[in-house]
């Protein structure tokens, strides 16, 4: 019985951190899609349809999803995390680069746009108008910042699945996820709005994503408060 709670678990676990995280994928790759032909080949309309589509598909992800989830735990009361000491012990060794990773991604996807000037010759040599290479170059950002954001969703939904948020994680780190994904979704609508009021995409992508991390940093230092006596 035991073997057969624990394999359950794993696999529902496993099936909705993936489709959580997958659903987070999507809406920023929609707004990448919507970027590169909106800014790239001027199809503001075909991006926004494009882009709405991909909305939608997470959104009823999302729920479907966390209704399925609602609905195992009903039907499967006092199913847990059923991991021996060395598993957990091997994914919380695992923990950290599964963090760092996407993270360096990220930085890196913004080293590599800030020097744009001293890529001239590679965009003169492709037939690229400055137009056109700032939007390339800032679809490639929004694609590091895709990435990033679908690893660390899944990181955080497996860390979840081993029972470490209720075995040791305190009230304020609780409250960090929720900062970090109303940070993202409201750094989305601000660029998403800012690109097709003012056609700013290829400029809003750096600033906006890279001030949503810090204010989310700085944001996760003040809730850790309410950890303190």
């Amino acid at each position: 019985r035991f073997g057969e709670d624990a394999a359950l678990w794993d696999r529902h676990m496993n099936g909705f951190a993936a489709a959580i995280a997958g659903g987070v994928g999507l809406v920023l790759l929609g707004v990448t899609l919507l970027m590169l032909l909106g800014a790239f080949f001027g199809w503001v309309m075909v991006g926004g349809v494009v882009f709405f589509l991909f909305l939608t598909v997470a959104v009823t992800v999302f729920i479907l999803s966390g209704m399925g989830h609602d609905t195992f735990l009903r039907q499967h009361p006092g199913i847990g995390p059923c991991y021996t000491k060395e598993e957990a012990d091997r994914f919380e060794r695992r923990f950290p680069a599964l963090i760092a990773i996407p993270i360096a991604l990220l930085l890196l996807g913004l080293t590599a746009i800030i020097p744009l000037d001293a890529y001239a010759d590679l965009r003169l040599g492709l037939g690229l108008s400055l137009d056109q290479w700032d939007a390339l170059c800032g679809t490639l950002f929004l694609l590091c910042v895709t990435i990033t954001a679908t690893a660390l969703t899944w990181a955080g939904l497996q860390y979840a699945k081993y029972g470490f948020p209720e075995e040791k994680m305190t009230p304020g780190e609780r409250k960090v996820g929720r900062v970090w994904a109303v940070g993202m979704i409201a750094a989305t609508a601000l660029y998403v709005g800012l690109g097709l009021a003012l056609d700013l995409w290829e400029q809003a992508a750096p600033i906006i994503y890279t001030v949503a991390a810090l204010l989310c940093a700085a944001a996760t230092i003040l809730v850790k408060k309410d950890d303190e006596p």
